[in-house]
Formats: C-alpha cells, structure tokens, sequence
C-alpha cells in the first residue's frame, strides 16, 4: 500500500474517532442525573494521564497521530517514540488503529512553576546584569518587538494585560580581539514558548562563554575569533502566558501555550483558559516566508501549527530573519537545486523540546527530497548528534514555514533543529543537567566549524591534544611538546595526511607577536606542521606530535590551535590547548590536555613585554626524527563585520 493510500485511510479514521469523541462527550436528549455523575466520573478518567508508546510509524501514520494529539505534533514529526497523553486520546488513537499501545501510567501535569527554570522577567534582567559587568564579552541587542508590544499591548479573554516585550538577543564575543570574526554561530530557544528547557540552554550556553573566556582555552580561542548570537526566549509573548498559568488566579500550573499572542480570527477565543491543544496565537515555527504556501501548516486559527496569515506575517519572525540576515550572508542561489558554495560560513540551530532520545532535525521540512547540501548538512548534523547521543533524521512529514528551512533555503548556510531529549515540555529538575550539560562540547565544536563548516567537515578532528613544557632540543631554555590524537571518523577521508598548530592569547596575537610562531589568524596550511607518532600519516587514527621553540614569547599565558588535514585535502576544526611560558627562572607547569569532553587548564591574558628578536620556524624533533617542511603563513585579513542593529538602550 502507497504511503498516499495509508494517509487517506488514516484520515478517515481519524475523523470516525473524533466524531465518536463528539458523540460520547454529547450527553444524550433526557438523561437523568445520575447519568450525569457517571459521564463526569467518566470524564475525569478520560484525563488521566498515560504513558503511550509510537510503534515505529509511516509518516502518514505519524501525520494521524499528531491529528489525534496535536499537543505533541513536533515531538511525533521529529520521531517521538514515547509520550504522555490523556487516557482519552489514547483510546482515540487505539480505536483509529494508528500504531500506539498504552504501556502504563503517566506521571501528573507539574503543579507550579519548575524552580530550575528561569522566569522571563528575570532573564532579562539576568543578561542586563550580564552585559553591563562584562561589556568586554556580551552586547544586548533588541532586534524588535512582539506581537503585543508592537500592537500596543494585548489582553486577554480573562482580562490580562500583556504590555509585550523587545525580542532580545545577546552577542557573545571577545569584542577587543586584534583576530578577525572568521565564523558565526546563531543558536535560540523559546520560540515555541512552552518548551522551557531551550531557554535555559541558552541562558547556561552564554554564561559558560563568558565564564571560560581567559579560562578554558578553546573558549578563548573561539571567542577570539567567531562570534555567537543567542536568542534567549524568541517568543516572550507566548512565555508570557505560560508563566500566566503558573500564578494563583489561574490555578498555579503552567500553561502548555505554543503559540504567539495574536488574538485568533475567531469572534470568541479558541479556549479560555486554553487547553493543551487548543489556543490562539500564530505558529511561530509555520510563520517564516520559506515555502509558507507548501503543505505541513495548518489554516485553522485554533491548531498547534496555524502558520498565519501570510508568510512572516508575525512581527517575532520579521524581527528573526532579519537580525540573521543581519549577520548570515546570502550565500545560496535561488533555485531549489542550487547548493550553497563549498565556502559557506555561518551555522544556525533552533532549539526545541522533545523527544524521548533527542533529534537532530536536518533540512529540508517541507519536502522529502534531498536538499542540494544534503552530504555536509546531514554530516555537520551527525556529529552533532553524536556528541550528544542524538538520533538524526529528517521531519516524518511535512512541514512548512519553518526556521531550519528557511535559513538554509534562502541563506545556504547549515540550519537544524535540535528538539532536547526528555519527556514533557517542562523538565522535571533533576533530570535538567542531564539534558543541558552534553551540549557544551557539541555547541564547541559546531562554533569551530562556523568558518567554513561544509569544508570543514569533510576533515579530521583533533581528538584529543596534549601541551607540555619540556626542555628546548640542546638542552638551553624550554620548549613546548604538542601530542595529537587525528581521527578521521564520520568524514570522507581515508586517513590523516597531516596536521598544524597556530598560537595565540587572550586578546589575538597582536602586533607584536613573533614571527618565528605562526599567529592564530593565520590560513588554513599556514602553520608548524605536526609529525607523525609512526614516521608516516596514513592511518585513520593517526598520532602526531611537535616540540617548538618558545624562546620568543614572553612570560605568560598562550593557547595552541591544532587541526588536521584529510587525505582529501579538507582541513578539519581547529582545538585549542592552553600553555604557560615560565619567567625564566621559574619552574616549568603541569601539562595541559584538551580532549573531547574535557575542560582544558586555565588559560589568561598576560601583559607582553618586548618582543625578542625572531628565531627561524619551529621543526619537528619529536620521534621518529624528521624535519617538517617550513611553516609559512600570511595574516588573514576578512573584514570585521558587526550586526548592525542597535544596541539594547538600558
């Protein structure tokens, strides 16, 4: 049976279950009292919360489900395969003869608001915080206005007055660095306002910059030369009503609002107070001028994925693409079958809740056919996935308007949506570090791609590295011994064919740094080669070590950026491992290490003193004993760009 066929089967069935649900909710002409008490006895099982698991369905399959249980449609569409639903909708399911089985109880709806979750209001107040003590490394910037805010205010059918909000998104960089801002990355939460674990991703993602800068030396290094743009809660309107749920005069619970605040179509409200499934609003996630008019939104002003009256008809989702295009070139020509250049730059991610094991979620939604970047968009997904333990799939159906597609679609630059693992919309607190902290190293290396990330990710990756100060070769002054572990897994190299380091401090190289180390702004090809632990790059796991001469650099606090090449000639993400260079009669320092999934020694800035006079390019002495083709380089030189938009006035 065709996939057409199963949908057109399932359709029907659904809509036999949910004119049966009619019915049975329908008391019947004359019915007697005691009737009455069985119905609402009857209907408070009916909500009783179920655990119900997917049996694997076809996209058809899952495009029924979600009609059944439209709460839960972007779990399902990103592969959900458990969920806890009203004991109600699950017999709708079952009866429908869709693929899910009731396997047991289901824990109770959250009675107040989850203390690890971090209030709207004391967001913004957080990153003003933020921002005014370190100017150096976080710009607030107010991007435009939410529906309300920009209407004049909002009030609801309760009488609620929602003044709206600046839409807020903070740029986290080492703003002083002398390097230049190779690569960006874009990352958000809360468009879909009840999925609350994605805004905390994005407060604790810029706190853990701002915290490792002059301390973790990759994060130094990335914010010497990328940029990160966090959109902390894209849809605070919508935030702003689950938090209403959450007050006394409503119950104290939290409301499960998706959508923004636009008042529906409709002459009375589509549910008030809303229900799971039912509310105004527009589908922020439907709402992006990118295929809008293709099939995967809905046109009831009353549905999960009402996609507006028009493509990008929500003030949340002109003020986003525009602030993206702020700071994303158009890289991509216009034809669906054109792929974006090998030298694309820029990364975007759009953060969502849940799924059971977490998914990665590649373009495109709207169609099943390969996008044109499909090797390197399902790759830099992959990986990502990996660090994380994440599936990585496309959408099980249809869906239009949405963000990854339009970022890739009309930018070319690799857009995703990462739906967290867990399940509900609101985390339980304990299991809210688990779900979060996987995320730092994979974030990490996504920002290392961000230059380049289609080339970047058909190389190897720097594993693990190792610095240590040894003695200098001949035994006067001390050097620093570099150790290397190149993988080339998940790439479509053969074997590693070689390996480089560039160096740095907090701040960039400078004006003043040596000539005889290659700066960390330098090209790619532009450093100290790295030699072989076996005497020959030719293996998938390869080890490569290098002893350089640190006779030039002052006293003070360094990092080593390493990255390999692939047989393929692609040069993969560069790792940073912090380095102390002793006064000269001190004592040498412990070695530092840098692997994945580990934090590196502590690495500052220093205050240079005058630059020695340059000795000749580093060689290689580590075993087996062989001279490495001298490193040359020349000073990278892409302009400095800023988003030009204002910043937040305080």
């Amino acid at each position: 049976m065709s996939a057409a066929h199963r949908l057109v089967i399932a359709t029907i069935a659904v809509a036999f279950a949910v004119a049966a649900a009619s019915a049975v909710a329908r008391p019947p002409r004359g019915a007697k009292a005691t009737s009455a008490m069985k119905a609402t006895s009857a209907t408070t099982a009916d909500t009783e919360p179920v655990v119900v698991d997917l049996d694997a369905p076809t996209g058809a399959e899952a495009m029924a489900i979600a009609g059944l249980l439209p709460a839960w449609e972007e779990a399902i569409n990103a592969g959900a395969t458990r969920l806890t639903v009203d004991r109600a909708a699950a017999a709708r399911a079952v009866a429908a003869g869709l693929p899910v089985r009731v396997v047991g109880a289901g824990r109770a709806a959250l009675a107040a608001w989850p203390v690890c979750i971090t209030s709207l209001d004391d967001l913004g107040a957080w990153l003003d915080d933020l921002a005014a003590a370190r100017p150096d490394l976080v710009t607030v910037l107010d991007i435009g206005d939410s529906y309300c805010k920009a209407a004049g205010g909002c009030t609801t059918p309760g009488g609620d007055r929602l003044p709206g909000d600046d839409v807020l998104v903070a740029r986290v960089t080492a703003a002083a660095s002398t390097a230049p801002k190779t690569g960006r990355l874009w990352i958000d939460g809360g468009l879909h306002a009840r999925e609350l674990a994605t805004t905390e991703l994005m407060r604790r993602t810029i706190e853990r910059l701002v915290a490792g800068y002059g301390v973790d030396p990759n994060v130094t290094w990335l914010l010497d030369h990328r940029e990160v743009y966090v959109g902390i809660a894209m849809n605070p309107d919508g935030r702003r009503l689950v938090e209403l749920g959450a007050t006394g005069r409503y119950g104290g619970t939290p409301w499960y609002w998706r959508k923004n605040a636009r008042p529906g179509t409709r002459p009375t409200p589509c549910a008030w107070p809303p229900t799971t499934g039912q509310h105004d609003g527009v589908d922020l996630n439907r709402n992006h001028i990118f295929k809008w008019t293709a099939s995967g939104g809905s046109n009831d002003a009353c549905a999960e994925t009402y996609r507006g009256r028009s493509a990008g008809s929500e003030p949340e989702i002109a003020a986003y693409e525009a602030a993206v295009r702020a700071v994303m070139p158009d890289q991509r020509p216009p034809a669906d079958i054109d792929a974006a250049p090998d030298d694309t730059t820029g990364v975007l991610i759009n953060f969502h809740s849940f799924t059971n094991r977490g998914t990665v979620l590649t373009p495109w939604g709207w169609t099943t056919a390969a996008p044109p970047n499909a090797d390197g968009l399902i790759a830099i997904g992959d990986r990502y996935a990996a660090r994380v333990d994440y599936a990585r799939q496309s959408a099980l159906y249809a869906v239009s308007g949405n963000t990854r597609d339009w970022a890739y679609g009309e930018l070319g630059i690799p857009a995703y949506v990462i739906e967290l693992r867990g399940d509900d919309f609101f985390p339980r607190c304990t299991d809210l570090d688990a779900t979060l902290d996987p995320h730092a190293a994979a974030l990490d290396l996504t920002l290392a791609l961000a230059d380049r990330p289609y080339a970047r990710i058909r190389g190897p990756e720097v594993a693990a590295l190792t610095a240590s100060i040894v003695p200098a070769p001949g035994g006067d002054g001390r050097a620093l011994r570099l150790d290397a572990h190149l993988d080339v897994a998940g790439t479509p190299a053969r074997w590693a064919a070689g390996a480089e380091v560039l160096f740095g401090r907090a701040g960039g190289p400078g004006a003043d740094w040596p000539a005889s180390l290659p700066p960390s702004t330098s090209p790619s090809g532009g450093g100290a080669a790295l030699v072989a632990g076996d005497g020959a790059f030719d293996s998938r796991d390869e080890a490569a070590s290098l002893v350089v001469d640190i006779a030039d650099l002052p006293p003070g606090t360094y990092y080593a950026v390493v990255a390999a090449r692939g047989n393929n000639g692609a040069w993969g993400p560069g790792r940073a491992v912090g380095f102390d260079v002793p006064e000269v009669d001190a004592p040498a320092t412990a070695s530092a290490t840098a692997s994945v999934g580990t934090t590196a020694t502590a690495i500052g800035s220093s205050t240079p003193t005058p630059t020695p006079t340059p000795t000749p390019t580093p060689t290689p002495t580590s075993a087996p004993t062989a001279s490495a083709p001298a490193a040359t380089w020349t000073a990278a030189a892409p302009p400095r760009l800023w988003l030009p938009i204002a910043q937040r006035a305080r």
